[in-house]
């Protein structure tokens, strides 16, 4: 009898274990088929290939997907706004050469309350209103590999949305920024290629962002990269040349990094306009983190009166700023190197205090405009006045 209860234990033991193990399996199954299916898209397949995940519309696709799916597009020209809330998808097209958005004068991609979202291989053209790809409230995604061309607006931009990133696009001939940053923390952009555009990058009341990793920014109309009340970024080891007025342009920003880059055959290299104290340019122990400022038409860096107060390990000078930096052939002789800031550093007649980043205001983009003089060496060559 105790061998029988014996036996009849270990099976029951059995049973229940392998019962256990098969709803373990079949709960884990489950959950991984919920999340990982595919849906795709081809806008000029045979009526028999579309049903439930193949459809013919990215909108369709993107209505027909779950968070953790992907919506995989087909070659094609998909005209079309494509909506994504309350997702976590992945859009991917099969070549960004030929697999296009053409948003046909309305947002292309517009990404609302959604975390996690990826975007690449695509092209996306012809956008108007909010631009090319434009992210709201949405936090930790990722735009790769596109490219986003001529475009009506802005190329990519991000509003009140944080820790996103923007990674090895081609931006270019967008009628307004190749990427825009408004009210926007802690993203990265790297590797992008941003040409011919009004302004390259643009900032605004967007702190502690990285603009890094070799990014290309180059012949855009006014300004390569502009910040605006702006403070905590870090903009190193990109080649920003042949921009417009300026390669880099601050305005009532503060405590920001430049660091590594080369900035070339601008009007100017680097503005400090009003309000913008407590920034880093260069650095003194490291040379490959020494920014290369050369060729510039009118001048290396222009710093304005309210605007004279820069940290660098060499002090607040001239000389520190002429040691932690790179200096080559800026306007018509050495003094254009750095136009606007003594040779002891801070002016006598200016209170660091209410020039601080506390004091500076909300603004847009600034408009730069130049105007030169040529009366002694002693007197700066240009004027600049922030409108935009």
């Amino acid at each position: 009898m105790k061998k029988k209860l014996l036996v009849f234990g270990f099976v029951s033991m059995f049973l229940l274990t392998g019962f256990m193990t098969v709803s373990a399996v079949n709960v884990s199954t489950k959950q991984v088929t919920s999340l990982g299916k595919t849906i795709y898209v081809d806008d000029d397949a045979p009526s028999t290939w579309y049903d439930a995940t193949h459809v013919k519309t990215i909108q369709k696709g993107v209505n027909a997907a779950e968070s953790g799916d992907t919506v995989s597009v087909y070659s094609g020209t998909y005209v079309e706004c494509v909506y994504i809330e309350y997702k976590t998808i992945t859009l991917k097209g099969q070549d960004k050469g030929t697999t296009i958005i053409d948003g046909n004068q309305f947002t292309a991609v517009y990404v609302d309350w959604s975390d996690g979202v990826s975007i690449s291989g695509f092209t996306i053209k012809n956008a108007a209103e909010f631009g090319g790809i434009y992210l709201t409230h949405s936090n930790g995604n990722i735009i790769s590999d596109n490219t986003i061309i001529s475009n009506w607006a802005v190329g990519i931009t991000l509003s009140s949305s944080n820790s996103n990133t923007i990674s090895g696009n081609t931006i270019s001939n967008n009628d307004v920024d190749g990427i825009c940053l408004y009210t926007s923390n802690s993203n990265t952009i790297s590797g992008n290629t941003i040409s011919n555009n009004i302004y390259g990058i643009v900032l605004v009341q967007s702190n502690l962002n990285t603009i890094d990793g070799s990014n290309t920014i180059i012949s855009n109309l006014e300004a390569g990269i502009e910040i605006t009340s702006s403070s905590g970024n870090t903009i190193s080891c990109n080649a920003i040349t042949l921009n417009g007025n300026v390669g880099i342009t601050f305005s009532s920003s503060s405590s920001n990094t430049i660091r590594g880059n080369i900035i070339s055959d601008n009007d100017y290299g680097i503005v400090l306009a009003d309000n913008s104290n407590y920034n880093i340019i260069g650095d003194s122990k490291n040379d490959l983190l020494k920014n290369t400022i050369s060729d510039n038409t009118i001048g290396g860096i222009y710093i304005s009166p309210k605007s004279q107060y820069i940290r660098e390990s060499k002090g607040y000078t001239r000389n520190g700023l002429l040691q932690t930096n790179i200096f080559k052939d800026n306007g018509n002789d050495d003094g254009d190197d750095i136009i606007g800031l003594s040779a002891i550093g801070v002016s006598p007649t200016l209170n660091i205090e209410q020039t601080s980043s506390s004091q500076a205001t909300s603004s847009s983009s600034a408009y730069l405009s130049t105007s030169t003089t040529s009366s002694t060496a002693t007197t700066s060559k240009s004027s600049l006045t922030a409108s935009r």
